[in-house]
């Protein structure tokens, strides 16, 4: 019954998600596409961030990677997905709710993410705006090795 109802729970979390960013983007004056409703849909319901790669082959192929580019790009600028930086370069993304902001332990070898429930970069902001900087953000991502593959390893 309690599992029963953590998946009810994470399912309208879900739902509140996508309803967000499908009115973020029929906000901006864009149109609500076939591609756009299923990436949103697919990030939804991730457990973790996810690659390019990724959606690709959770859309079953029906997008060309310039169309999920394309829309990624879109979704970043409403400020549907967050996009998490590896260290070699290429991007994770994750959808994400009004006002949301977070930092992630990303594994080196499997790239699994998990988010990191606190931030500490008000405080690294504060410093950088006391040394004369401004407009300021920041983006904390913490690189390791997961138990599993550490087991492997």
């Amino acid at each position: 019954m309690c599992a029963q109802i953590r998946t009810m729970a994470a399912t309208k979390n879900e739902d509140v998600r996508v309803a967000i960013s499908q009115n973020r983007i029929t906000d901006s004056g864009l149109r609500m596409t076939a591609p756009r409703r299923q990436l949103i849909e697919i990030l939804a319901e991730s457990e973790r961030p996810l690659s390019v790669e990724d959606l690709s082959q959770r859309s079953k192929g029906k997008f060309d990677l310039v169309t999920i580019y394309r829309n990624l790009e879109v979704f970043r600028e409403l400020g549907i997905v967050e996009v998490i930086l590896l260290e070699n370069g290429k991007n994770l993304f994750e959808l994400t709710g009004e006002h949301d902001h977070s930092h992630h332990i990303v594994c080196r070898h499997c790239l699994k993410a998990e988010r990191i429930e606190f931030c500490m970069g008000g405080e690294l902001e504060r410093y950088a705006s006391s040394r004369g900087f401004s407009n300021l953000s920041h983006t904390i991502e913490v690189f390791g090795e997961c138990p599993d593959c550490e087991t492997k390893g």
